[in-house]
């Protein structure tokens, strides 16, 4: 079912790839020895990706409509050069608007701050250097301008529910 969903018709309801892989592994995960913490990274993910589907897609490549020039120009840029560090604040010049119109703006286009936009891109990024690449994950996280391997990795596993290595193991 959750196959289907992935190759569901995305004019209807967009559905980000994210959502249905981390339904897929959760359903998918042995249930042996769950534990309460087991418990609570299942419930986790599947809370995350119901959260995901129910949103729809965070990214403007997926269906959501960006009027604002600035912001169109902002999320441009970001996606050029998402191999670097990327602040906020950037972000912010490039788009020429204020901060607060900016943040504002953000918020009630895309439907979450743009910190975490651009992790939510960056793991996305990553996701596909891990899999089709040869880098090592030092290699992936410096090139996606993380300041440590050791941040890359708490993050991708905040957002994916696994670590780098272990998501490259499972490809």
């Amino acid at each position: 079912m959750l196959d289907e969903l992935g190759r569901a018709e995305h004019d209807l309801w967009p559905v980000p790839p994210l959502s249905v892989d981390l339904l897929c592994r959760v359903l998918t995960s042995p249930a042996g020895g769950a534990g309460w913490l087991t418990a609570a990274w299942r419930e986790a993910l599947c809370a995350a990706a119901v959260i995901d589907l129910i949103r729809g897609s965070s990214g403007p490549e997926a269906g959501v409509t960006v009027e604002h020039p600035g912001l169109r120009r902002a999320l441009r840029w970001l996606d050029d050069h998402l191999e670097e560090p990327v602040t906020v604040n950037r972000l912010v010049e490039v788009s020429g608007m204020s901060a607060f119109r900016f943040y504002e703006t953000f918020t009630e286009t895309l439907g979450t701050s743009p910190k975490d936009y651009v992790l939510r891109a960056k793991i996305a990024r990553a996701e596909r250097m891990l899999t089709e690449g040869d880098d090592s994950v030092t290699e992936v996280a410096h090139r996606l301008g993380f300041s440590s391997s050791q941040y890359f990795a708490s993050t991708f596993r905040r957002y994916q529910g696994l670590s780098p290595t272990q998501y490259r193991r499972g490809q």
